[in-house]
């Protein structure tokens, strides 16, 4: 059994917030009332820490396995300094070596942070995936790019750039993302007037060339994961066509989803929002499968 080593400086007690403490005892002071000492108390405090054992001071290898863990779960650095109020700076110098030890509560607050989704992080650079797929989708959908980034408050290039790049983008534009595509997804584009239907039939075209899944594609737990896949039966499939690059849809795959829809009570607006599709080209795809009985339900049901 090792016997405590007495700092000399350190023998007699003195008051702490009121009450008496020693230093030699078996329970040491909290780390706030320590903190709360003079400057040359704190150095004879800590002096008499290493004496016994006890440094303040912790290897930072356990430390640095954690902080790597949370920036492949995709937590940047400023993420992590919002929520445990370390600095980027000395994450930094952890992540790159420079501190081989860092004091305890530093390391108690950086291990205490924990993965979390994407949706719930509160600032710094957030992998696009999820705000890339949403954006696709409600272009496919027919809302056009211009549309989309009126309601965004930003740029049509900027749009562009979440559209077609796998660069980063920030955490208030994800949540901006977020917010537009719940509250767009199961609605139709405007179609009042001439320009606006043609803006819709080109948003849609446009998406039908790229391959992008409409909403109904993406399930709430496949959007934001990179490992997701939109269901086949509801992205283009590509078809070879003969000086032209035209692409049709798995039809047998919608007509299914389709009837699904009729019998859940869905709309003709609603399913073709759904689908991504105008109302006369989902007529003309259901009169080639011979299903019009599809149609007479939706068109009675919209009437009503």
């Amino acid at each position: 059994m090792s016997q405590t080593v007495h700092h000399p400086a350190l023998k007699r007690g003195y008051q702490v917030a009121g009450v008496l403490k020693r230093v030699g005892a078996a329970s040491p002071p909290p780390p706030a009332a320590v903190a709360s000492y003079p400057r040359g108390r704190r150095a004879k405090f800590t002096a008499h820490e290493r004496a016994n054992g006890r440094s303040q001071f912790v290897a930072a290898t356990s430390v640095l396995r954690h902080l790597e863990a949370l920036a492949k779960a995709g937590l940047s650095r400023r993420e992590i300094e919002r929520r445990c109020g370390v600095s980027r700076l000395t994450i930094l110098r952890i992540v790159r070596g420079e501190l081989r030890q860092i004091h305890r509560r530093t390391a108690g607050a950086l291990l205490a942070v924990t993965p979390v989704p994407l949706a719930e992080q509160l600032v710094g650079l957030v992998v696009i995936v999820g705000t890339q797929r949403r954006l696709r989708a409600l272009v496919a959908a027919g809302w056009a790019q211009s549309t989309l980034a009126r309601m965004l408050a930003t740029t049509p290039s900027q749009v562009r750039r979440l559209l077609e790049t796998d660069r980063p983008c920030s955490s208030r534009m994800r949540a901006a993302v977020a917010r537009l595509y719940d509250s767009l997804w199961a609605q139709a584009p405007p179609g009042s007037t001439p320009a606006q239907r043609r803006s819709a039939s080109r948003a849609r075209r446009y998406a039908q060339e790229r391959g992008w899944a409409v909403p109904m594609g993406w399930d709430d737990e496949e959007i934001d994961s990179p490992e997701g896949r939109a269901r086949p039966g509801d992205s283009p499939t590509r078809v070879a066509r003969p000086g032209g690059r035209a692409l049709v849809p798995r039809a047998s795959a919608r007509i299914e989803d389709l009837q699904w829809m009729v019998e859940t009570g869905e709309s003709l607006s609603g399913a073709c929002t759904r689908l991504g599709l105008a109302p006369a080209a989902l007529y003309r795809q259901l009169e080639r499968s011979d299903r019009l009985d599809l149609w007479q339900r939706l068109a009675a049901r919209e009437a009503a």
